[in-house]
């Protein structure tokens, strides 16, 4: 299922304290996503080629550990999204952690997060 999907970011958390050296070194400011209340800042990775999101370990995700913690799929609408929830379910593959919430961060449109056996948190980022 996931690999019919385009990767559109990694999910990395950092520390508060980080954020002063990361936006110096990234050249981009951190916003803050009042949904999760946690500080944000994208950037593109030519190495990787998509998206690295930096978030901070406070808010709703205060519990998280430093380091990797997701990567985001691109999906092209919702009609495809009740589509892949469909095969997790039937196929038992996993479940959903959020439901629907817009992003505050402009990379990204209407986002859910999952668990999904055998891979970890998995965010849906839909695009319409």
């Amino acid at each position: 299922m996931l690999d019919t999907l385009k990767k559109h970011h990694i999910g990395v958390v950092v520390t508060p304290e980080e954020i002063p050296e990361l936006e110096k070194k990234l050249g981009k400011k951190f916003i803050l996503d009042a949904t999760q209340g946690v500080q944000v800042c994208f950037t593109w990775s030519e190495d990787l080629n998509l998206f690295v999101e930096y978030i901070t370990n406070e808010g709703r995700a205060k519990n998280y550990a430093k380091g990797f913690h997701h990567i985001c799929y691109d999906v092209e609408s919702m009609e495809q999204m009740k589509k892949i929830e469909a095969q997790i379910k039937s196929e038992r593959l996993g479940f959903r952690v959020t439901f629907p919430e817009r992003s505050a961060c402009a990379e990204c449109a209407t986002v859910m997060f999952y668990k999904i056996k055998n891979v970890g948190i998995v965010e849906f980022n839909i695009r319409d």
